[in-house]
């Protein structure tokens, strides 16, 4: 039977479950006057009824799953980052390459955004890290057992789930796992329309967009990388410049320099992140442009302190996405020679 007054621990076979139900919109919404959890037998594949207290899509869905068609969804495939994940006709996609960030939400005004990230920080790390912070929210927060951490399977690998629950009804949710030496990190809201993205959600083997790219090596400063063919590059003084054949605004340097990193003055910072450069851990920036002769300039950049080197790339605003990721596919096979 259901287990009242917010209970530590439930009896075996039995789940803790929050106090939601599913309103005339067919969304999820707390209910008022009840316990804040009760255990029921959630997970046993039947959407049960005990007493008065009803399993649902909202604090139950495993069991209480509503099939959706997707039959006429769009798809985003990614073979580089080897996924593909389906999103409703009238929802809107952004993949946001500089970052390695992807995301879907419905057009409306107020929605819950679906938000998926590939880092390259550890696994253990990252872990870590949330961990942590989970903790340090639970413990400031009021209520009691407002969060939880699962051991699940997300498209047929092992990951840890994060639910943060919400006084207001909502149900934040953040999965972790790791795949093809990528940290994924994946945020939602449980028990909404983003449930059935998820679902959609797999694995595809990755393509190797290098595989035919060729190589430059240097020995005096040591390091060799590859780069795409329709780069052209060349040598000068302390540079090695990488230029599009196609396209001269889309330009990469790599410079031997010491010292500290170059002045920003005339540039300002949109947003950072770690990456790992062969074995060395360090972070991509992104500026915009600071004046009126050069706020249509996005730069990249990248200073690996322990081997003196400076990796950075300019464009035009358009191009940024474009030069993003051919920037961070040139840094993943960044190889450091003995010189």
């Amino acid at each position: 039977k259901g287990k009242t007054n917010y209970p530590d621990v439930c009896c075996e076979g039995l789940k803790g479950v929050n106090a939601y139900k599913v309103n005339e919109n067919d969304e999820c919404e707390i209910m008022t006057g009840t316990p804040y959890l009760t255990c029921v037998p959630c997970g046993n594949g039947i959407c049960d009824e005990i007493d008065l207290w009803f399993e649902n899509k909202c604090n139950c869905p495993e069991d209480c799953k509503e099939e959706t068609d997707t039959s006429d969804w769009q798809t985003y495939r990614n073979e580089e980052f080897g996924f593909e994940v389906k999103y409703p006709e009238d929802w809107e996609f952004e993949a946001n390459l500089s970052k390695n960030k992807f995301s879907t939400k419905s057009r409306e005004e107020i929605t819950p955004i679906l938000d998926i990230y590939f880092k390259d920080e550890e696994y253990s790390e990252v872990l870590a890290k949330e961990q942590k912070s989970f903790n340090e929210w639970q413990e400031k927060s009021i209520e009691k057992l407002s969060g939880e951490i699962n051991d699940i399977v997300f498209a047929g690998s092992f990951a840890k789930e994060f639910l943060q629950y919400s006084p207001i009804g909502f149900i934040q949710q953040r999965i972790i796992l790791s795949k093809n030496d990528k940290t994924i990190v994946i945020d939602s809201y449980k028990g909404s329309v983003l449930d059935s993205v998820l679902s959609t959600f797999k694995f595809i083997e990755a393509v190797d967009p290098t595989a035919d790219w060729q190589t430059y090596r240097n020995e005096e400063f040591g390091f060799e990388f590859e780069y795409p063919g329709y780069f052209g590059a060349s040598e000068k003084n302390n540079t090695v410049s990488l230029i599009n054949y196609y396209d001269s605004s889309q330009k990469i340097e790599i410079l031997k320099h010491s010292g500290p990193s170059p002045e920003t003055m005339d540039m300002e910072s949109v947003g950072t992140h770690k990456v790992l450069v062969d074995e060395y851990v360090s972070n991509i920036e992104l500026f915009q442009g600071r004046f009126d002769n050069n706020k249509d300039k996005y730069y990249l950049r990248v200073f690996i302190f322990e081997k003196d080197i400076y990796y950075h790339a300019e464009t035009d605003k358009d191009k940024i996405e474009e030069l993003s990721s051919i920037f961070n596919q040139i840094l993943s096979t960044f190889k450091f020679i003995e010189n």
